[in-house]
């Protein structure tokens, strides 16, 4: 998949970056939109990002696969959701919102109604975090 990955200190897009392996509790969405979050630049910046993670704290996307531990009552195949991904992580390198495809903790995603139009939806976190 293509991901945009800490490379050399910069944002760099990769393509063959393979696709997250699903934790307990996690979903794996094929994102649809993404949004810029300070912590983004902040783990170039600092440096605190490990070298070939991937970007990305903000996604909304479609369940495309549930990992283990995932109630089907709480989410399905084909659910819309948004949520938290701590992209650039130095537990998980290999997961970011700023991929093709990112792993969503089923704590912090939320179901969106079909109609809503994605670039809503990316307002929603930061929006709520503000408050």
């Amino acid at each position: 998949m293509k991901a945009v990955v800490i490379e050399d200190g910069k944002a760099v897009v990769k393509e063959g970056v393979p696709i997250p392996e699903l934790e307990q509790g996690f979903v794996l969405i094929k994102t649809l939109a993404v949004a810029g979050n300070p912590t983004d630049w902040a783990h170039i910046d600092y440096k605190v990002g490990p070298q070939g993670s991937i970007l990305g704290c903000d996604a909304a996307g479609q369940i495309v696969k549930l990992g283990p531990a995932v109630d089907p009552k709480d989410f399905s195949i084909g659910d819309y959701i948004y949520g938290f991904i701590h992209g650039s992580s130095v537990r998980f390198p290999s997961n970011g919102a700023f991929a093709e495809y990112s792993a969503i903790s089923t704590v912090v995603a939320y179901k969106s109604p079909n109609e809503l139009k994605f670039w809503v939806r990316m307002f929603y976190l930061p929006a709520l975090s503000g408050l």
